[in-house]
């Protein structure tokens, strides 16, 4: 009994680097491997098999020179990087770029945008916006009206 306990027990402990490795936290690099550097503005995060991102909802306070700067509802103010790989959406369609209108970037739209997630919060590079998502406003119900 006793030698059956100690086997289970080693087995369980030599398992679990392997369940831990098989978790993953999307912070090493895929098999593609990219050691050229850094030369498409840390948009190379995005080709991996697995990348963590973040999503946010906030209302825009600025767009200058491809980087997106908005305010979430608990005043943190975050830029993000937009890139042609970067996703539009209005509702349910898709927006391609030649549709997208200065007025959807106007201050105060409210906006979901989803990032690649950055280690360094300094870092502005890593900062890559992969989807925004216009908020269209929702039309207040109307009360039903009883005639009699």
């Amino acid at each position: 009994m006793k030698k059956a306990l100690r086997l289970f027990l080693i087995a369980g402990i030599l398992f679990i680097p392997a369940i831990v490795y098989g978790q993953g936290s999307g912070s090493s690099g895929g098999s593609g491997g990219n050691s050229g550097g850094n030369s498409g503005g840390g948009y190379e995060r995005e080709e991996r098999n697995f990348a963590v991102t973040r999503s946010s909802t906030g209302k825009i306070v600025g767009l200058k020179k491809g980087v997106l700067t908005f305010v979430t509802k608990k005043d943190d103010e975050i830029r993000v990087v937009l890139t042609n790989k970067t996703k539009f959406k209005r509702g349910k369609e898709t927006l391609k770029a030649d549709e997208l209108e200065e007025s959807l970037f106007a201050e105060g739209q409210e906006i979901k945008v989803t990032y690649l997630a950055s280690t360094d919060e300094k870092n502005l590079a890593e900062k890559v916006a992969t989807e925004i998502r216009f908020v269209i406003p929702k039309e207040p119900k109307q009360k039903p009206t009883i005639t009699e």
